[in-house]
């Protein structure tokens, strides 16, 4: 089963923008050739990438233009994988070449993405539609790119806004030259659970509580 893993910029203080969402020099201003390494490895892993409508807008307006000399095998990528965006305000046709409109429920159509074969599906951005899949429990993955930035009153859109006390399981670090540290991590599920997905009644996800033959600790987040 492929596997939903989110990729997020953040402020110290858990915001992914400031009062401009276009001004993003408080995160841009710290990458450089090592951050590009990484976001490659990240979306070779990849072969579907979902959006927000917002975070759509935003890549639409620049990655088709962006040049390959400056950003690479990046900006091909960006350009030719598979793009679905979940949105109900937009209408097709989409500019941004290989986007699909889905104005379906995420809760009923992410399960179903999932249960095609291919690589894992990336997210990157789109921090509504995350909170989204974090509180239907069908993120598999969250990697938080967290700058030394705290932005403070001037912060938007902070990531886990609304939450009660949430309980991640870390699987994952990595620490850049260029001074921004990655954090990649699960959500804990109640013990001897695991996730149950893509159910015919439409329902996205539930706890069940039991364990997969031959594993003892479950599996899905």
């Amino acid at each position: 089963m492929r596997k939903l893993v989110a990729t997020l910029f953040s402020s110290v203080d858990g915001f992914t923008t400031g009062r401009d969402p276009d001004d993003m020099d408080w995160a841009t201003s710290y990458q450089g050739p090592e951050t590009l390494r990484f976001g490659l490895d990240a979306i070779r892993g990849t072969d579907l990438m979902v959006l927000g409508r917002v975070t759509y807008e935003l890549f639409a307006a620049y990655w088709p233009t962006a040049s390959p000399e400056v950003e690479g095998e990046y900006t091909k990528l960006m350009n030719h994988t598979p793009k679905v965006v979940f949105s109900t305000t937009l209408t097709e046709p989409l500019t941004w070449q290989n986007s699909t409109l889905n104005r379906g429920e995420v809760a009923a159509e992410l399960p179903r993405l999932t249960q095609q074969p291919g690589r894992d599906i990336g997210i990157w951005g789109s921090v509504a539609l995350v909170r989204s899949l974090l509180r239907l429990g069908l993120l598999d993955r969250l990697r938080l790119q967290v700058y030394p930035v705290v932005l403070g009153t001037s912060g938007t859109k902070p990531i886990f806004d609304g939450f009660d006390r949430t309980t991640l399981r870390l699987v994952g670090s990595r620490c850049s030259t260029a001074r921004w540290c990655c954090s990649t991590t699960r959500r804990q599920r109640p013990e001897g659970a695991h996730l149950c997905r893509g159910r015919r009644d439409g329902r996205a996800a539930v706890w069940a509580e039991r364990r997969s033959p031959g594993r003892p600790d479950g599996h899905g987040l």
